[in-house]
């Protein structure tokens, strides 16, 4: 089972990876579609587009993991990963795999 903690760290270096890399991409596709305005430079606006996606991916993969880890936690209980009722939804975030 992985720690909140741990899943954030997971998604930092890896969604770090992903903004190192998609930046240079995203300046050579604004280049190549000759989407960048005189008056604003191409760098600005990749930039922006990847700090979006950036967090999007960062929010997204975090969701995903603890998603994972809470559908393990359930089957190692042997429990259906369904909630089928109010006091298994408090059970749910009293244990700390919500996804908050």
């Amino acid at each position: 089972m992985q720690s909140k903690k741990s899943a954030w760290a997971e998604q930092f270096i890896r969604v770090g990876i992903g903004f190192i890399t998609n930046y240079p991409i995203n300046c050579f596709i604004l280049a190549s579609f000759g989407l960048s305005k005189p008056d604003t430079s191409m760098a600005k606006i990749s930039l922006y587009i990847t700090l979006v996606f950036t967090v999007w991916a960062l929010i997204r993969g975090y969701m995903v993991r603890r998603l994972f880890n809470w559908i393990e936690y359930r089957k190692a209980n042997k429990k259906s990963p369904v909630l089928t009722n109010k006091d298994e939804l408090m059970d749910f975030n009293q244990d700390g795999f919500a996804l908050d």
